[in-house]
């Protein structure tokens, strides 16, 4: 009688067991076979087990996966969302939901670590620069990702074009990595730390400069930085220079309206905005109106 009371209770656990079991190996048995199947990828299958918030099957996918392939690329990728995830408790990483925050400070630093591994075996994938910066970022550790951006900056000009993705997929955007160090230098230029921001600003600045000093984008953010440091003469001269190669840069002229503004040269400012007024997107063309305006009521009074 007592043995037929302990099977009645644990049976029901075994059966339970055994059902999600099966459910775990059929979900990844499914997944594997559709790759095969339909042309996916273990990336994409990957994608689909966080999707499902599937701890345990993420992770037996991930142990057959390096078996297999150890130094996958997309595998290091995939162990890094893993455990970013882990580390700031989200199966679905959303770094602007209210309860965004560190939960295990060890799982944020093995994917730190494993970007890391990821960038040595494969210095073509950009992602294991963007993804770690950025992890840092949305984490506020501003001074932790400096580095990482110099470096991506340095690497740059030694690696292969184009940088790979994931998937190994090219990335066709030319400016991809300007538009980047574009992003981390606002991060900087905003951020409350008034009296370091800006000079790590041109610190990116000046090491995009230093690496493509042919593209004239590189003048444009010297101009930027130096403009928000009032360094007025060094973003004049940048941004001159910029005008030079490229007169329809519209984000240069706009600047440079600005500047001729804040130092009373009006008919110069009026100039620039003129310039953009008749070249610009709609966008565009109706800020220059506006600055138009007041442009012409600020001349007027200070005659």
């Amino acid at each position: 009688m007592r043995n037929f009371i302990i099977i009645k209770i644990l049976l029901p656990l075994y059966y339970e067991t055994k059902i999600n079991t099966m459910k775990t190996l059929t979900i990844l048995t499914f997944l594997t076979l559709s790759s095969f199947v339909i042309g996916q990828t273990k990336w994409n299958d990957f994608n689909k087990l966080v999707k499902q918030n599937d701890r345990a099957a993420i992770e037996k996918f991930i142990s057959v996966w390096e078996a297999a392939s150890p130094k996958d690329a997309d595998l290091y990728l995939a162990k890094f969302v893993y455990y970013r995830n882990r580390g700031v408790g989200q199966q679905e990483y959303d770094p602007t939901k209210e309860d965004f925050r560190v939960i295990d400070e060890e799982s944020i630093q093995m994917a730190l670590k494993i970007c890391e591994r990821g960038r040595i075996d494969h210095p073509e994938r950009v992602d294991f620069f963007t993804e770690r910066i950025q992890l840092l970022l949305d984490l506020k550790r501003l001074d932790a990702a400096n580095p990482f951006i110099l470096k991506w900056i340095d690497d740059s000009k030694r690696v292969s074009k184009p940088w790979l993705k994931s998937e190994n997929k090219p990335i066709e955007d030319p400016d991809f990595l300007y538009k980047q160090i574009c992003n981390y230098i606002d991060v900087w230029l905003l951020s409350t730390d008034m009296d370091q921001g800006p000079f790590v600003a041109l610190d990116f600045a000046n090491a995009y400069v230093q690496n493509y000093a042919a593209d004239p984008n590189s003048l444009y953010l010297l101009g930027k930085v130096n403009y928000k440091l009032e360094n007025l003469i060094e973003s004049e001269m940048a941004l001159l220079k910029l005008l030079t190669r490229s007169p329809n840069h519209i984000d240069a002229l706009f600047l440079m309206g600005y500047i001729t503004k804040k130092t009373g040269q009006f008919d110069r400012s009026l100039s620039y905005f003129k310039s953009i007024k008749k070249q610009g997107v709609k966008a565009e063309r109706r800020k220059a109106k506006t600055e138009i305006k007041v442009l012409k009521k600020e001349r007027k009074a200070a005659r």
